[in-house]
């Protein structure tokens, strides 16, 4: 297929059910890009929502000049006080949203994922570059950026035509940004078009030398497409080339994806994605805010250069009625002055944000003459410090959301997890929409279009933990786990991640709750679960009396240190204070911990024939009285008598039958 030029005015045929051909293609655009139907490309006013969307969170990524904040915050502010804060301006917020991205980055990379390859695909991924990146770089990188900032954009998968028939096509990723967007799947499901900002601006056309003025991708499930508006010699052509056979049978493109959001304007409801940043964005526009104007009272309040003499009045417009002009009324000699500026046409400042202008007055004779002062305006002090303390709490908010503060390493050890709070728990969605949907799409595309239709086949294997865990999953997986008796850290790794949910921002319950498991592991256990453990001989009563009073005992320990005190000390520091206090609680005929010899020697001898149960059982039937069972709990056992009438229980002998 070659090059069409358009020339021919066609009739545009119904479009809802036909083949998107090359005909068709060519009637569609018969007037240019521009021209095509309003019916078939993005709506003006979805432009509007992605292009402002994008703009919420791009300004921060790329440290430039706000819009907003300096055109539409203050909209009363004179020109010359927003163009000082314009020329002061600094991209505070931009260091929080590359700190958000790195440690996404961090998090994808560092997650234990896996791509195999097929031959002979795998030979030519191992040594295919995106923009300089392999696959899954340039997918951690520069797609999850894209999404970040862009999240209405798209990446294409387009081929490079070979210069040789026989060859396989080397394959492109083009990020295309959605104020590139003409025609999407949404507005026309058969065609998806878009225009290449990067391309090159020379091209050869039947052995001519053309200048590109313009070049668009349009891809059908057919065909892939160049649609160039060219010059030579000040003469102007329109080419469409079909270069490339589409062998996936589908549009290779995929949205870079985020939070989904509704919109409904007069005519329409636009369902659009916003960034997977976007809980952030309040904290970083009035952090931005808070600086600049704190920057403008700092400046004020240091900076001798900034003397003002007034700024002018709204009454007279610095030109008040002095001199020869008189009051009318009789027997009235009074000049007449502006009511407002006394007659020197300028005014005191009334805030101290309208004290930037070095603006005298229009007359300096007019000055002398009337003592006009010259002050110097300084902001008080408690002002510029809550500014200060704004923007800064304003930028650790911001932290928190982009920084993902509850990432912790998934104690499978393969993996990392996403653990937040609920309500930035929107995050969740990134890995599985990468792994599942963005990753499987391209490779599949890459592997049609390379071996023509015949795909050879790859396998991704995404990470186990990549997932978010509430509060209430990680104690359902807590729960399971001690019914189906897993090991000991398996529970224990668990426990402690509920902990931090549990106790998000309360640093001293998290310590509390980690000291009692690394103290006595047993701890997790429910009191009748560690009965029965006791019971079967997995655990001796020391492990139980110390798993049931180490809470308290910690607690104490808190209260006595105080809170700081206790966060700064040592495991080792703590737990000798528990060993102390935890003496109280242990039998006084065991010695450092242990039975004595002669328990040992009693206990070995009663064995598992002889265990409570059967002691149990015996009182049950008769054959013994219940205190004789409770003096060989405590004889041969070593249990005080408390205890050994708790484990014997209320157990009473069978009745004897009638006679």
């Amino acid at each position: 297929m070659t090059a069409i030029e358009f020339a021919v005015i066609f009739p545009i045929p119904k479009l809802d059910t036909m083949q998107i051909t090359t005909e068709y293609i060519t009637k569609l655009l018969k007037n240019g890009i521009d021209a095509v139907g309003e019916r078939h490309k993005v709506s003006y006013a979805e432009i509007e929502v992605y292009k402002d969307e994008s703009e919420d969170i791009t300004s921060h990524y790329n440290g430039s000049k706000p819009k907003k904040l300096f055109g539409e915050r203050f909209p009363s502010e004179r020109e010359v006080y927003r163009k000082y804060r314009e020329e002061n301006f600094q991209p505070i917020t931009r260091a929080s949203v590359l700190r958000g991205l790195a440690a996404l980055y961090r998090i994808f990379t560092g997650a234990n994922h896996s791509i195999h390859y097929n031959a002979p695909l795998d030979e030519y991924m191992e040594k295919a570059k995106f923009e300089g990146l392999t696959f899954p770089q340039y997918i951690f990188k520069t797609f999850i950026t894209n999404s970040v900032c862009d999240p209405n954009g798209w990446l294409v998968t387009v081929p490079k035509k070979p210069e040789n028939s026989n060859d396989r096509a080397e394959i492109e990723l083009i990020c295309v940004p959605s104020s590139a967007l003409i025609i999407t799947p949404k507005s026309h499901a058969g065609i998806f078009a878009f225009q290449h900002k990067n391309a090159e601006k020379i091209m050869q056309y039947k052995g001519e030398t053309y200048q590109v003025k313009s070049s668009y991708y349009i891809i059908t499930k057919e065909w892939y497409y160049k649609y160039v508006q060219v010059s030579r010699k000040g003469k102007e052509k329109r080419l469409l080339i079909p270069y490339y056979k589409n062998y996936c049978g589908e549009i290779t493109a995929v949205k870079n994806g985020g939070i989904t959001a509704m919109k409904k304007n007069e005519l329409e409801q636009i369902s659009y994605q916003i960034s997977y940043f976007a809980h952030a964005v309040p904290y970083l526009n009035e952090a931005r805010i808070d600086h600049t104007l704190h920057q403008v009272n700092k400046v004020l309040n240091g900076s001798p250069k900034l003397v003002i003499g007034g700024t002018e009045c709204s009454n007279c417009h610095g030109q008040p009625v002095i001199g020869q002009e008189w009051c009318d009324k009789e027997q009235c000699n009074k000049q007449i002055f502006c009511d407002k500026c006394g007659g020197f046409g300028f005014t005191k400042p009334e805030s101290q944000f309208d004290a930037i202008e070095v603006l005298p007055p229009v007359n300096e004779a007019l000055g002398q003459s009337y003592k006009f002062v010259y002050d110097y305006i300084t902001v008080p002090i408690a002002n510029l410090e809550h500014l200060g303390k704004e923007a800064e709490k304003n930028i650790q908010k911001a932290d928190e959301v982009l920084l993902l503060r509850f990432v912790q390493e998934a104690q499978s050890g393969v993996a990392k997890e996403i653990d937040r709070e609920e309500k930035y728990s929107s995050f969740y969605s990134i890995s599985d929409y990468i792994f599942d949907t963005v990753m499987q799409r391209l490779l599949t595309w890459i592997d049609c279009l390379r071996h023509r239709g015949r795909a050879v086949g790859f396998q991704i294997h995404k990470p186990i933990s990549f997932q978010i865990k509430t509060e209430i999953m990680l104690w359902e997986e807590l729960c399971e786990k001690l019914t189906k008796n897993a090991p000991q850290g398996d529970i224990i790794a668990t426990y402690l991640d509920y902990i931090t949910k549990r106790y998000p921002t309360n640093k001293k319950m998290q310590k509390i709750e980690k000291i009692c498991i690394y103290y006595e592991p047993h701890y997790i256990h429910t009191i009748t679960q560690r009965q029965q453990l006791q019971a079967s001989e997995n655990i001796d009563k020391n492990a139980n009396i110390r798993a049931t009073r180490v809470n308290g005992i910690v607690r104490l320990i808190c209260e006595d240190l105080g809170d700081q005190q206790f966060l700064d000390a040592s495991f080792s520091q703590i737990k000798k204070r528990i060993d102390e206090l935890m003496k109280e609680y242990m039998p006084s005929e065991q010695v450092n911990g242990e039975l004595t010899t002669e328990q040992k020697r009693l206990r070995s001898l009663v064995g598992t024939m002889r265990s409570i149960t059967e002691l149990q059982k015996a009182v049950v039937e008769g054959s013994i009285e219940k205190d004789e069972a409770i003096n060989s709990v405590v004889t041969l056992l070593g249990f005080t008598p408390e205890e050994a009438a708790n484990l014997i229980g209320d157990a009473v002998p069978s009745p004897e039958p009638a006679q």
